[in-house]
């Protein structure tokens, strides 16, 4: 069983309760909820394993992505936490943690979040 960092809140300390992506339902629906509900979630992408708080949901260059603080996991560039950008279909197992959420937008070193074409999903405060 995995267990959530110690930082987040959690509406139900006895138990994990997990929401894998549904068959059929479009992962970028799975995503958008978690970005509006403010629930962590965990993946696979380039072969590490992620837990991330998802930010923002769009498209750029034709692809859906999201862009994720990445808190807990592996990574190629060993650097937690931090920012992400995750191309969508490049990920796999996707499952939203639904008893652990994060607070809400955190600040980025530039100011601002990276560019898209198209913005679906933005955490708000």
């Amino acid at each position: 069983m995995i267990h959530p960092p110690t930082n987040h809140r959690r509406t139900s300390p006895s138990t994990h309760e997990f929401l894998g992506a549904k068959p059929g339902l479009p992962m970028e629906d799975v995503v958008a909820q978690a970005i509006q509900e403010k629930r962590v979630i965990m993946f696979v992408y380039e072969d590490h394993m992620r837990i991330a708080e998802p930010h923002v949901l769009g498209i750029h260059d034709n692809q859906y992505g999201m862009l994720v603080y990445q808190i807990d996991g592996s990574s190629a560039s060993g650097r937690l936490p931090d920012w992400r950008r995750i191309i969508l279909n490049a990920i796999s197992g996707l499952i939203v943690i639904t008893d652990t959420h994060f607070e809400g937008k955190r600040p980025c070193p530039t100011g601002q979040h990276s560019r898209w074409d198209q913005r679906i999903a933005v955490v708000e405060d």
